[in-house]
């Protein structure tokens, strides 16, 4: 839903599949079925989960909008530039290198917390609190991971003139993880 002062999202996502590879194992997995395999603990690995769901506040502050709920976040997208040939290569090699939700993945990753945007010119900025949901492989990818907490904010800022041809951004990004494991393959 759409509004002149919100934006709310909300979204199921279904996965389902099977005949995993339970065998498939060297030295390491051979197969990302394999993987699968040993996150879920069977031949098969299906989940119903949140995918989203959130409210975008737009108009409280002047040229600022608050998101607040689970929601996708994707390192070096934060502004769009306007220019398709800067998207398609921010899309290809720089979005979600850093933070990201594993579009690769069957479960993709969210974000529970808070993002505000604003924009003021050629100049935008973005500053998030997030607790991630695992994605991944993980077949328990609706679950909040109350132990991890992302911090970050993002500045970005476009080149002058009507067609922009560049962007420049400075990012800060805070990964705190403390959950009581030994390893943490999720890294």
């Amino acid at each position: 839903r759409t509004a002149p002062a919100y934006d709310l999202t909300a979204a199921l996502q279904s996965v389902q599949f099977g005949s995993l590879p339970g065998d498939a194992i060297g030295p390491g997995p051979l197969v990302t079925g394999a993987v699968y395999f040993a996150h879920a603990g069977r031949s098969d690995s299906h989940q119903v989960y949140l995918r989203y769901a959130n409210v975008r506040l737009k108009h409280l502050l002047p040229a600022t909008s608050i998101q607040v709920g689970r929601m996708p976040y994707s390192s070096g997208g934060e502004a769009i530039s306007g220019n398709p040939k800067i998207e398609a290569v921010k899309l290809q090699r720089v979005a979600a290198r850093l933070v990201g939700e594993f579009e690769w993945s069957i479960y993709q990753r969210a974000d529970d917390g808070l993002r505000v945007d604003t924009a003021r010119g050629r100049w935008s900025g973005t500053a998030f609190a997030f607790h991630p949901t695992p994605g991944g492989f993980e077949d328990a990818a609706g679950l909040m991971m109350p132990g991890v907490t992302v911090l970050g904010g993002a500045a970005t800022m476009k080149s002058g003139g009507a067609s922009p041809s560049a962007q420049y951004q400075a990012f800060v990004y805070r990964y705190r993880d403390t959950r009581k494991v030994t390893q943490r393959p999720d890294n």
